[in-house]
């Protein structure tokens, strides 16, 4: 619909979630454990580099993750319902919605 040219909106779901709740409501939704590891910076970083990624992406990736565990990314904003009409699907809907993909992965 006209009115959005030039904007920029923040779309989330209806809640901030933890990745140790993200791997709880996939064990749910999956029917298996689902597991969330935190491994320091530096771990991870060690772990993507003997992955072949390079430098520069990985180092872009600890950024955000330092950022994600410092809560830096505990946004929920309403633009989706704002922009849709409709508000936004929670992570457990998501996850129900594509459970089969989910489980062929």
């Amino acid at each position: 619909a006209p009115g959005h040219e030039g904007r920029a909106y923040a779309l989330t779901g209806p809640e901030a979630v933890s990745w140790a709740q993200v791997a709880e409501k996939l064990s749910r939704v999956l029917g298996r454990s689902v597991r969330y590891a935190d491994v320091s910076a530096g771990e991870a970083r060690r772990r993507m580099i003997a992955g072949g990624r390079p430098d520069w992406y990985t180092d872009a990736l600890i950024v955000l993750f330092l950022k994600w565990a410092q809560g830096g990314y505990d946004l929920v904003s309403d633009a989706v319902e704002r922009v849709t009409g409709r508000p936004p699907r929670g992570l457990e809907r998501f996850l129900a919605d594509h459970a089969r993909a989910l489980r062929e992965a």
